[in-house]
């Protein structure tokens, strides 16, 4: 039982990790993408 938790949670963690990841990549393309738009618009 012990080693299925800990798998369990160790997946849940990966899985978060991931998406944290992801999410923090995506927000930073989105500030990228803006600021090259900001300066070919000026």
């Amino acid at each position: 039982m012990r080693v299925n938790l800990n798998g369990e949670k160790n997946a849940a963690g990966n899985v978060f990790a991931y998406i944290t990841i992801g999410l923090a990549l995506g927000l930073n393309g989105l500030v990228i993408a803006a600021w090259l738009i900001w300066i070919r618009l000026n």
